[in-house]
Formats: C-alpha cells, sequence, structure tokens
C-alpha cells in the first residue's frame, strides 16, 4: 500500500515544502506499479471535499516559509524533515481533538470514488 500526492497541476508551495518532486495521475502510478513487477489491485482518489480548501491554505502558508526558508539558507532536507509537523505540536492538543470531530463527516464523505489532492494504491505480487 502507497500513498502519493495526486494530480501534476495541483503541484505547489505545499509539495516543495513536503519534499515531494512530483504528483501522479492514477494512469501514472499504475505504469509505475506495474513497471516494479507488482500488480495494481486499487488506486482511489482521497481528500475530497476538505482537503481542496485546506490546500489551498497550505499553500499559502508554505509560500511564506519557503521564502523565509530561502532568506535563511534552509536546505531541503530541513524543510522536508519539519514538513509532516505543521500544525501538530502538542501545545495544540485541543485543536487536534476539534479538527478530528469537525471533519468526520468529511471522512466518510471522501470513501465513496471522488477527486482529490492524494491517491492511495494497493498492490501484491504476482504469484
Amino acid at each position: 500500500m502507497l500513498s502519493v500526492p495526486a494530480f501534476e497541476e495541483r503541484f505547489g508551495p505545499m509539495d516543495v515544502h513536503a519534499g515531494h518532486f512530483r504528483r501522479y495521475s492514477p494512469e501514472d502510478l499504475d505504469q509505475r506499479i506495474l513497471a516494479a513487477g507488482l500488480r495494481t489491485d486499487t488506486i482511489r482518489a482521497y481528500g475530497w471535499p476538505l482537503s481542496y480548501a485546506l490546500e489551498a491554505v497550505r499553500n499559502r502558508i508554505d509560500a511564506k516559509k519557503l521564502a523565509a526558508a530561502r532568506r535563511r539558507g534552509t536546505s531541503a532536507a530541513e524543510l522536508t524533515a519539519a514538513s509532516g509537523r505543521t500544525f501538530q505540536s502538542p501545545a495544540l492538543r485541543g485543536v487536534v481533538i476539534a479538527v478530528a470531530a469537525a471533519t468526520l463527516p468529511f471522512r466518510y464523505a471522501q470513501r465513496r470514488p471522488t477527486p482529490g489532492i492524494g491517491l492511495v494504491a494497493v498492490a501484491t505480487r504476482p504469484e
């Protein structure tokens, strides 16, 4: 199982900050899985509808962070190492709980086939 960012046209500051080099279409991901000698079982998009809004906000925030990091000479590796901790400070535990509760309906909505900002693929080795 793997998760990748989806749809090249969505590439933005959030991707650079996270250390992504590209985004994938379902077809491209399927071809890469096959090239690795695996069989694709499923590929599903996720993140709709809420992640579209969150992505727009994160792109604005991360564009500012990237500009500041460039001025300081921060490396891409340092940015990537810190990217997974955005909005996840232990001091924000109450915020994390509130966000989890508020996003519950959206987590169920994205279980049906939808567009999204990420892809999840399940693949197996052929026998």
